[in-house]
């Protein structure tokens, strides 16, 4: 279930107008708070071309509470944002900003991009 808490609400509002709200909506709302996907924290690494947040993005990788992660990277064709202004813009929050490769050598290092760090609370679903 891919589902935020705004989602939720709105579509019970909308069963609330209706008079169709239901007990298995309440079980929905506590299965959502039960498994983490409501309240908990999610990472979001993204891979600019530069030190600005408004620089473009070319690498992105999303760690979700409660998922497993082993291919936790996104195709460029799935990322949900162009430059990491606008993941702020979308309640991402920059938990730290890349610093510039020291003595950086394309042989030593598989190096993508400068590397943005940003989390988001309390929602729980893809970004």
């Amino acid at each position: 279930m891919r589902q935020s808490l705004t989602d939720w609400l709105q579509d019970k509002r909308r069963k609330h107008a209706q008079g169709q709200l239901e007990e298995a909506d309440f079980d929905e709302l506590e299965q959502l708070l039960s498994n983490g996907r409501i309240g908990r924290q999610q990472l979001l690494y993204l891979q600019a071309g530069s030190t600005s947040p408004l620089s473009r993005v070319v690498g992105m990788a999303l760690f979700m509470p409660g998922e497993r992660h082993d291919n936790y990277s996104l195709e460029a064709e799935e990322f949900p944002y162009q430059t990491v202004m606008q993941a702020v813009e979308d309640g991402w929050r920059i938990v730290q900003f890349p610093a510039p490769p020291t003595d950086f050598s394309d042989q030593s290092v598989d190096y993508v991009g400068f590397e943005f760090i940003l989390e988001k609370w309390g929602h729980g679903t893809r970004a």
